[in-house]
C-alpha cells in the first residue's frame, strides 16, 4: 500500500516500515525517503491516511495472506545458516519465550483480517505518534543560537513536529570476541564437500552452477549478464542504468503489481541492479516454488514491456535519489578519485552526479529498447542456484523458460591505467557538514586474476582491511581522529582497479588526520607487515571465507564471484589454501612494488577550504 501511494505516486524515492516484537513494547516506524519537490506535510499527510484506512476500512482476506506468506517466507530465509538459526533462537530467549521459535509460524497463519483492524485501531492512533523530520539547514539558521533567538526551539517545534502546543523546550557494529582469536582452531569446514555436491551444465546458453547443501526449504539464486555501465551509449551514460530498473517495472504479460503479487503471495523476491560491468540479478524462494519464481525471472529478462509511463516514474525516482548522493561526502570523494585517476574510456572512470541527472532526463523508450536488443541475452550469463535443490530440476526449470532465448555480448579487455607521475590533491568543498570524507589512493594496475593479487590483497587487509587493522587500531583507537578509517581494493574483477584508504574526520581534524594516515602508510610500505600479523590475518580471512559460505546466499555469491574471474567451483577449497601458503616475503614484495605513497592522488570531500581547514576557519 505505501509503495502504491508514495513511490508510484512520485511522491518518495523509498519507503519501508519497521517492526521487530520485544520483550517490551517496541516501535513501529514507517520512513519515507521525499522524492525532489515533495514536501514533507504532503508525505506525512499520505502515511496517514494510509494508516487510518486500516483503522477505518480495514484491511482484504488476500492482502493478509499475501502477508502471511511473506512472512513464513522470510522466516525461513532468517533461518539459512547455524549464526541465523541460533541468533532467532537468542532472540526469542530474549523476548520471554524461547517457543517463540518453534510456534511463530504456526500463529502466524492464524491472523485474521479482523486481527489487523482490531490491533490498528488499538495501536495507530495519531495522537500518540511522532514524527520526525529531516530539514538540511543552510549555514546562517545552521549558526543562530539560542541567545540570538529566545524562541528558537519553540518555532522549530511548531513547523516540524505535531506536539501539544503547551510542550516547551529548555536550555559501522563491531560485535562479539576479536575475529583474529575466536576463528584460532577453528574445525575443518565442509567446503570439501562441495564440488561433490554441485554440478555445472550449459543450459540454453547459460552458465549454470547449482550446489546442494543442507539448508532446508530455501533456494537462494544469483547471476550477471554483460550489460552494465560501461556498455552505455558513448552519449548517454544512463541507458544502461535505467535499462536495468525497467525490468522490473512490468513485462508484456503482466503488469508491475501483478508481478509483485505473485512474489508476494509466495513470500519470494527477484532484485535487478546494474554495476560498471554486469547486470545483476538475485532472488530467493522457498523450494516449492522455485518453477514459478524461475518462470517470473526470464519473463522479466525476456519480455519486459518498456513502458514510457514506467520510465518516467523511474527517472524521476532516480533523479531523487542521485540528488540525494549529492549530499553524501563519500560518494563525492569517490567519484572525484575516479576522474583523477582513470582516464574517460575506463570502466572504472565515473561521471559526475549532474551529468547523471543529465543523461537521466535524456533517456527515451527507444533508447532502452535498442540497448536491451543489442546486449541482453544468454551469451556470457551466468547463474548460481544454491539450496534445499536437486540439480536435474532446477536444470529443468531453467532450460524450460528459457528456451529459445538468444543474443548477449562477452566483456572486452580493457588496457589498464596509469599511475599519475606525481600526488595531487583535490578539495571538493560542501557546506554544512559535520563530517569530512578523506580519500587517498591510486590505481592498483591489478585485476583479481593476476598472481600477485592475493599477496597484495592479505597485505591491505593487515593494513586497513577490518576494525582490528592498523589504520583502525592506531588512527582511530590510539589518536582518536576519526569515526572510521580503511582501505580496499576495488572494483577489479575485469578489468585492474583501484586501491585507496578512506576515512571520516570532524572537519577541524582533517589535516590532523591526513598527516598521520600518510605517516602510516610510508611505515606500511617500507616496513612491511610482521610474521604475527600475517598468521592472524590468514585466521581471519579464511575463518570469514568459510562462514561466509554457511548460508545459501553467501555461498551463490562466493561462486557466482569465483565464475565472473574465469575460475571453477572447486577453488573454493583451493582459496582457503591459497591464502595460507602465502609467505612474508611475498605479500610485503607486493605492498612495495604495487603502493606508492609518493604518487597518491589526495581528495577531501566536506565541510573545508582548498587549505583543509573548517569552512569560516581563514
Amino acid at each position: 500500500r505505501l509503495y502504491k501511494a508514495l513511490v508510484d505516486q512520485n511522491l518518495a524515492v523509498n519507503t519501508f516500515v519497521s517492526y521487530t516484537p520485544h520483550h517490551d513494547p517496541g516501535l513501529f516506524i514507517v520512513y519515507g525517503f521525499l522524492a525532489p519537490g515533495v514536501t514533507h506535510e504532503e508525505v506525512e499527510k499520505e502515511i496517514l491516511h494510509q494508516l487510518d484506512s486500516i483503522r477505518t476500512h480495514g484491511v482484504q482476506e488476500d492482502e493478509v495472506r499475501r502477508a502471511i506468506n511473506q512472512v513464513i517466507a522470510q522466516t525461513a530465509y532468517g533461518r539459512d545458516g547455524s549464526f541465523s538459526i541460533a541468533m532467532q533462537i537468542n532472540e526469542a530467549i530474549a523476548m520471554g519465550d524461547w517457543t517463540f521459535y518453534v510456534t511463530f509460524k504456526d500463529k502466524i497463519q492464524q491472523v485474521t483480517p479482523e486481527d489487523v483492524q482490531r490491533v490498528a485501531q488499538k495501536y495507530f492512533i495519531e495522537d500518540k505518534s511522532t514524527t520526525g523530520y529531516f530539514i538540511p539547514e543552510s549555514s546562517q539558521e545552521a549558526s543562530l543560537s539560542p541567545a540570538n533567538s529566545q524562541n528558537s526551539f519553540q518555532e522549530k517545534q511548531q513547523l516540524y513536529f505535531r506536539r501539544d502546543d503547551n510542550l516547551s523546550g529548555s536550555n559501522s557494529v563491531r560485535g562479539g570476541a576479536d575475529p583474529d582469536q575466536s576463528l584460532t582452531g577453528t574445525r575443518k569446514f565442509f567446503t570439501k564437500q562441495i564440488p561433490m555436491n554441485s554440478q555445472r551444465k550449459k543450459v540454453e546458453g547459460i552458465d549454470l552452477v547449482t550446489v546442494e547443501t543442507g539448508v532446508e526449504d530455501v533456494i537462494t539464486f544469483v547471476g550477471s549478464l554483460p550489460a552494465g555501465d560501461l556498455f552505455s551509449p558513448e552519449e548517454n551514460s544512463m541507458v544502461a542504468d535505467l535499462t536495468g530498473q525497467m525490468l522490473d517495472k512490468g513485462t508484456k504479460q503482466h503488469g508491475k503489481f501483478e508481478l509483485a503479487e505473485i512474489l508476494e503471495n509466495l513470500g519470494a523476491e527477484i532484485n535487478f541492479s546494474v554495476s560498471n560491468y554486469t547486470l545483476n540479478f538475485r532472488g530467493r524462494c522457498l523450494k516449492k516454488d522455485l518453477g514459478v519464481v524461475i518462470q517470473l525471472l526470464a519473463e522479466q529478462l525476456r519480455y519486459p514491456a518498456f513502458s514510457a509511463k514506467e520510465l518516467e516514474k523511474v527517472k524521476k525516482q532516480r533523479i531523487g535519489t542521485l540528488k540525494r548522493m549529492m549530499e553524501n561526502t563519500s560518494v563525492r570523494a569517490a567519484i572525484q578519485m575516479s576522474q583523477i585517476v582513470f582516464p574517460q574510456d575506463h570502466p572504472n572512470y565515473q561521471e559526475s552526479l549532474d551529468k547523471q541527472i543529465q543523461d537521466v532526463e535524456k533517456v527515451t523508450v527507444d533508447e532502452i529498447k535498442e540497448f536491451y536488443e543489442k546486449y541482453y541475452g544468454p551469451n556470457s550469463m551466468i547463474m548460481v542456484a544454491v539450496g534445499d535443490l536437486k540439480h536435474k530440476e532446477v536444470q529443468k526449470q531453467v532450460g524450460k523458460w528459457f528456451k529459445g532465448w538468444s543474443g548477449g555480448v562477452s566483456i572486452p579487455e580493457f588496457p589498464r591505467a596509469s599511475m599519475t607521475a606525481e600526488p595531487i590533491k583535490k578539495v571538493v568543498v560542501m557546506k554544512d557538514k559535520t563530517s569530512a570524507t578523506l580519500r587517498i589512493g591510486h590505481a592498483s594496475t591489478l585485476k583479481k586474476t593476476d598472481p600477485d593479487y592475493l599477496p597484495l590483497m592479505v597485505g591491505n587487509y593487515i593494513f586497513g582491511g577490518n576494525f582490528s587493522a592498523r589504520l583502525m587500531s592506531i588512527i582511530r583507537d590510539d589518536e582518536g581522529l576519526t569515526y572510521g578509517i580503511r582501505s580496499s581494493l576495488s572494483n577489479d574483477t575485469y578489468c585492474d582497479g583501484l586501491w585507496y584508504i578512506e576515512g571520516t574526520f570532524a572537519p577541524q581534524l582533517v589535516n590532523q588526520g591526513l598527516e598521520s594516515t600518510m605517516r602510516e602508510l610510508n611505515r606500511w610500505v617500507q616496513e612491511g607487515v610482521t610474521a604475527e600479523e600475517l598468521q592472524n590475518k590468514k585466521t581471519t580471512l579464511v575463518g570469514s571465507f568459510k562462514v561466509r559460505l554457511a548460508t545459501t546466499r553467501g555461498m551463490a555469491q562466493q561462486v557466482l564471484s569465483f565464475l565472473q574471474r574465469g575460475l571453477d567451483v572447486d577453488y573454493l577449497n583451493r582459496y582457503p589454501q591459497d591464502i595460507n601458503s602465502l609467505t612474508l616475503e611475498e605479500v610485503n614484495n607486493a605492498i612495495q612494488k604495487y603502493i606508492h605513497p609518493e604518487k597518491v592522488v589526495t581528495v577531501i570531500a566536506g565541510s573545508v577550504n582548498e587549505s583543509g581547514e573548517p569552512l569560516g576557519s581563514e
